[in-house]
């Protein structure tokens, strides 16, 4: 599973980074796009969320908007998102 590079892989961010300034977007992913990199629904992220699923470090909120780190999402899947597993209703999809 690989992330977008940039902008152009992504799609607009017009709607997503009301947040987030444009020129640092590209290091961030909005919970749509996260939801969208793990073909699951945003609801599927706030209960990962919810249960401690996804690690603390990869994420931080700013002005009410939940925002993904990149690299440290990029390496918690190449760790194997451990954690997830562990998630009953995710682990029958998977």
């Amino acid at each position: 599973m690989t992330l977008p590079q940039d902008e152009s892989e992504i799609g607009v961010y017009s709607q997503n980074l009301e947040c987030t300034p444009r020129i640092i977007a590209s290091q961030f992913l909005t919970k749509q796009q996260f939801a969208e990199l793990f073909q699951v629904s945003e609801r599927t992220i706030d209960r990962w969320l919810t249960l401690g699923l996804v690690p603390p470090e990869t994420r931080f909120n700013i002005g009410g908007c939940v925002r993904f780190k990149r690299q440290a999402i990029e390496n918690w899947i190449q760790a194997g998102q451990p954690g997830i597993i562990n998630d009953p209703l995710t682990a029958k999809a998977l």
